[in-house]
């Protein structure tokens, strides 16, 4: 085996155990919420999932030589409305398939499915750890457009790093400088896309309502009924008369 297909393979195994270990510590930190999630929003999830895929397979061709892949923004939806666990299975399923549809290499379709799980999977923590601990309102408020921001810039750094890191490792080019090199071309379109991410999430959110919070029970009381005031002091006792 030549050294750089080594190397190659070697980085997408590290890029997909890190995305496993993401995955897994997302389970543990927030087990309630994650694992009821998509029990709560099952057709929002499917969509997402086909969202990503048809995105993903069916670029918008701008120009000659200029496409545009939209899954970026349903990714980003993803990562607002489900918390990480879900969002990176909703973000893996519909890569993958897009990946084996016009089936090319193992090696493609594997990294280009954990990358996107992992920026994912990060945007996702990111983005619930700094704004509202509930669900996501379609009026967001400043702690959300903070989170927005964080993981919406989380999700193109990792993005575009795992990319530029692999690109450059069969040309032995240096990674930092061929990342440094597209990043700020990647982010007028990645913004925009964010944008129609946190527009889809708010139509996401608006479609499925919330039900009002259920009332918190009461727990029993032992305390006996109050006698009344007189009692016990020698005075006359009111009563009621019919």
């Amino acid at each position: 085996m030549d050294e750089p297909i080594r190397i190659l393979r070697l980085y997408i195994f590290t890029v997909a155990m890190a995305a496993a270990a993401l995955g897994a510590i997302a389970r543990v930190v927030d087990p309630p919420r994650a694992a009821a999630a998509f029990a709560e929003r099952p057709g929002i999830a499917v969509l997402l999932a086909g969202g990503v895929l048809l995105g993903g397979r069916f670029p918008l061709h701008l120009s000659y030589k200029t496409k545009v892949y939209t899954n970026t923004a349903l990714l980003v939806a993803a990562a607002i409305v489900f918390p990480a666990p879900e969002a990176m299975l909703i973000a893996a399923a519909g890569t993958l398939i897009a990946e084996l549809l016009p089936f090319q290499s193992w090696e493609q379709a594997l990294f280009n499915t954990a990358q996107t799980a992992l920026h994912v999977g990060a945007g996702s923590l990111l983005f619930h750890a700094i704004g509202d601990p509930g669900a996501f309102s379609p009026r967001p408020g400043v702690a959300d457009v903070l989170a927005i921001l964080a993981a919406g810039t989380a999700m193109l750094l990792l993005n575009s790093a795992a990319v530029a890191e692999i690109g450059a490792v069969q040309p032995r080019m240096d990674p930092v400088r061929s990342w440094l090199a597209g990043l700020w071309k990647d982010v007028p379109e990645h913004a925009a896309q964010v944008l129609c991410g946190v527009l889809i999430a708010a139509l996401a959110v608006a479609a499925r309502g919330d039900p009002p919070p259920a009332a918190v029970p009461q727990p029993p009381t032992n305390r006996k009924p109050r006698e009344p005031v007189g009692r016990g002091f020698g005075l006359p006792v009111a009563t009621p008369t019919g």
